[in-house]
């Protein structure tokens, strides 16, 4: 037996796929400045210094080069890593 869609389960079912969206996305936020942080203070525990900011004339190519790589590929991993896993728990059955 189908259920044939009213108006109060299809706002459910926006709403639904909304806060599933949402999720996801703040997810994405939070995991972003979270590995920010993570980042810079292994940065700071390597080297002993701040990571370099781009505009920074004191900066060396190599510390500005490898900061950008590093902070970009650990950005990049977690946050493949949350949103997928916000993915799958978003369309988990209820």
């Amino acid at each position: 037996m189908t259920t044939q869609p009213t108006e109060g389960n299809a706002t459910m079912i926006v709403s639904e796929r909304h806060a599933s969206k949402l999720t996801v996305a703040a997810v994405g936020v939070m995991t972003t400045v979270a590995t920010q942080r993570l980042l810079t203070f292994g940065w700071k525990a390597v080297t002993g210094r701040k990571p370099p900011q781009p505009g920074d004339p004191e900066a060396t190519w190599t510390g500005a080069v490898s900061w950008a790589v590093a902070s970009g590929i650990g950005i990049g991993m977690a946050r493949l890593w949350a949103q997928r896993l916000a993915e799958k728990w978003a369309a988990r059955p209820r």
